[in-house]
């Protein structure tokens, strides 16, 4: 935490000589309430996270662009800052913003760098968030998308490929897929192998990986089922009173008209 002290302290000197030529440092600002958001996130203080990811997001929305370069530089602020949103809502469970961002972030990084191996993380998010929804198709789609772009950057039997793989067979399994899931564990030892691994150290690097891909998913599943339920309880207790609330205004209506009916009657009497 210390660390993280020193660096929020420099951060926040930083921006303080920034902000006294506000005009001439907008995206430099931008950026560093970027990075001031991502100190905040490490602390797991995602609402303070996102208070300055969104400070940054105001300055990018509203900046008049100078030249062609500042462009380009913006399109990046954009993209880290989409990406910075996907992981703050993921990590809040909050699986509807992050799919919002991660998407975001994809169309731009389409553009800029299509082949990108960094925009395999992304597809990762949208696969751990669709993996926990049991949206299994969506997750599988996913998570083969990042593993292509490893291979299309010859990362293919990388440390990082071997991750990755280790996560679609948590998926395959996840998603009733026994037979499927054995068969990439097996070829990802092989691949791996084959690269000049050794076989013992794949095999435990793998077990390492599946152990931990395993306790994060059961993790998320498990806190994002509680969540679930927390909202339809309260979901549940809105409805109850919704129906109490009907039925009262019902049952003052009948006696309104009730008592207006004996009126009449009195009267005609």
């Amino acid at each position: 935490m210390g660390d993280l002290d020193t660096e929020n302290k420099y951060s926040q000197e930083i921006l303080l000589v920034y902000k006294r030529n506000e005009e001439k440092y907008k995206l430099k600002i931008a950026d560093l309430y970027n990075t001031i958001g991502i100190n905040f996130g490490l602390r797991n203080n995602h609402i303070k996270e996102r208070e300055y990811f969104f400070f940054a997001k105001n300055i990018l929305d509203n900046y008049k662009l100078k030249n062609l370069d500042e462009r380009k530089n913006v399109q990046e602020q954009y993209l880290n800052l989409f990406n910075s949103l996907s992981l703050s809502y993921i990590n809040s469970l909050d699986f509807e913003n992050t799919i919002y961002y991660a998407k975001k972030s994809l169309a731009i990084s389409e553009k800029l760098a299509p082949n990108s191996s960094e925009t395999a993380a992304t597809y990762v998010v949208l696969a751990r968030c669709y993996t926990v929804e049991k949206q299994c198709d969506s997750a599988i789609f996913y998570i083969n998308q990042a593993l292509n772009l490893l291979e299309l950057n010859n990362l293919r039997g990388s440390d990082l490929w071997l991750n990755y793989r280790s996560f679609k067979v948590n998926i395959l399994a996840r998603c009733d897929k026994a037979e499927e899931a054995k068969s990439i564990a097996d070829s990802s030892i092989k691949i791996a192998i084959a690269q000049g691994n050794s076989p013992e150290s794949v095999l435990s690097q793998l077990l390492v990986l599946n152990q931990n891909t395993n306790a994060e998913l059961s993790s998320m599943e498990d806190q994002f089922r509680e969540k679930e339920k927390i909202t339809y309880q309260k979901h549940a207790k809105e409805r109850i009173l919704l129906i109490a609330i009907v039925f009262a205004l019902i049952l003052v209506s009948g006696l309104g008209f009730v008592f207006h009916r004996l009126r009449q009657n009195k009267k005609r009497n």
